[in-house]
């Protein structure tokens, strides 16, 4: 394989997070901030051990012919599957910055200190702490929240995969925007601003272009995607469009004060492009990734498990993410996963909704493995290969009900459950103050 690149440009980037720990080596292009193998004895790959000016023994990757690179992510955990090491295993540890981990042990002690048993709260604690890690403080803010809800429409519909035709995706989007929908009732409750956004409806463009709420704003990339049993979902030029319009808009909302995103989905047929994604990054077959969606019957559940294997044959050999996306996915996946990619950039968290949220994340962290670190896990979704991707991604979601209907429903629910745990963290006092003996954390033993 090329290298990545000259190591001297490499370092003076900074790309290497560990910056400046290869100091002094000329001759290295170390890929441990993008190789999920770097840490593993079993590492397939050719490397060679160098030492920096300080002593200390690390791997050189210079001449390295195993596909590491950040584009070939796919590949490397389609590696550690076939050799028994299962999905999370080709995920690199997520390790906190020194002023991470300062900021998550005084959050920890703070929750530690409130006059209550320690950790009676549960995940709500964990979700709250990582909350304040993304957010870098201490006090955590989740007064203004904003729900995305990505459309489009996806030409795979042809193929009889769904109950209903691709019309239905812009009555519900209308629905949605207008505040008619499941989701505008639960967001409303919730207190969250709701954005209808047109990734790509088989549709007229929407004449609103401006970021608002009551209208579906025009973001089209184009009209409806390809249909992916039998060609691809779109270019790849397409692809990349929508993703930095996804990226684009985490700024823009970043830059309105927003607190705390959450991401939604409308598009008839949008499980089966999730299924195929699903199914390529982490190497399930189809009958493992394939569920009812809306409802199907058993017929209707045959033949979309027969269109998902054809499009998993057909994307097999790709290994590119971007590659992958724009031949199986979706313009509102693609969009969602922009975001995702963005939200990272300006240290948003996001609460991840259910299968075709899932499936936007997964993709996302196949171009980046950081994007993990923003993502707030809300429910288990009714699809049974939803709970692949939470597995590989090593996320545990509170709320278990069973729930299929998407469009950020999860996440509204999740919300007032985060805002009762911060009105905990905020407001109660301490044993201090309560003139209580404190109790103490007792690490199990390994």
């Amino acid at each position: 394989m090329e290298n990545t690149g000259n190591s001297s440009t490499f370092f003076e980037n900074r790309a290497c997070r560990y910056y400046p720990c290869h100091t002094g080596l000329s001759e290295i292009n170390c890929l441990f901030c993008y190789c999920p193998l770097y840490s593993l004895n079993s590492c397939p790959g050719v490397f060679s051990y160098v030492k920096t000016r300080s002593g200390a023994r690390v791997k050189s990757c210079m001449n390295c012919d195993f596909p590491h690179r950040r584009e070939n992510y796919g590949a490397v955990i389609r590696c550690l599957m076939s050799r028994g090491e299962g999905a999370a295993a080709g995920l690199p540890d997520l390790r906190d910055t020194p002023e991470e981990e300062a900021l998550r042990f005084k959050i920890r002690a703070r929750w530690d200190g409130l006059a209550k048993p320690i950790d009676s709260l549960g995940k709500l604690e964990k979700l709250i702490t990582q909350i304040g890690v993304i957010q870098g403080t201490e006090d955590v803010r989740l007064k203004s929240r904003a729900l995305v809800i990505f459309a489009g429409d996806h030409g795979v519909v042809r193929e009889g995969v769904t109950q209903t035709d691709s019309s239905v995706t812009k009555t519900v989007a209308e629905n949605l925007a207008a505040g008619k929908g499941v989701t505008s009732i639960l967001a409303h409750k919730a207190g969250a601003d709701l954005y209808v956004i047109d990734a790509g409806m088989d549709t007229p463009n929407s004449p609103q272009e401006k970021l608002v709420t009551g209208e579906i704003v025009d973001r089209k990339i184009r009209r409806g995607t390809g249909d992916i049993a039998k060609e691809d979902a779109m270019s790849r030029e397409e692809c990349l469009d929508a993703l930095a319009a996804g990226e684009k808009l985490a700024q823009e909302l970043k830059d309105r004060g927003y607190d705390i995103l959450a991401t939604g989905e409308m598009g008839i047929g949008n499980t089966t492009p999730s299924a195929i994604l699903i199914g390529h990054f982490l190497q399930k077959k189809a009958g493992a990734v394939t569920g009812r969606g809306a409802g199907l019957s058993d017929a209707g559940l045959k033949k979309k498990t027969q269109v998902i294997r054809r499009a998993l044959e057909r994307t097999c050999s790709l290994t590119d993410p971007v590659s992958v996306l724009a031949a199986a996915g979706g313009l509102e996946i693609a969009m969602m996963a922009g975001l995702y990619l963005g939200a990272l950039r300006c240290r948003l968290p996001v609460l991840m909704d259910g299968l075709i949220s899932q499936a936007a994340a997964l993709t996302a962290v196949m171009m980046n493995p950081d994007v993990r670190r923003i993502l707030i896990p809300t429910h288990r979704s009714g699809e049974s290969c939803g709970d692949c991707v939470l597995e590989a991604l090593v996320l545990d979601p509170v709320i278990h009900a069973d729930m299929a209907l998407g469009e950020g429903s999860g996440a509204m629910m999740l919300l007032p459950m985060l805002d009762m745990a911060l009105a905990v963290y905020d407001q109660m006092g301490s044993f201090a103050d309560s003139g209580i003996t404190p109790y103490e954390r007792f690490e199990e033993a390994p």
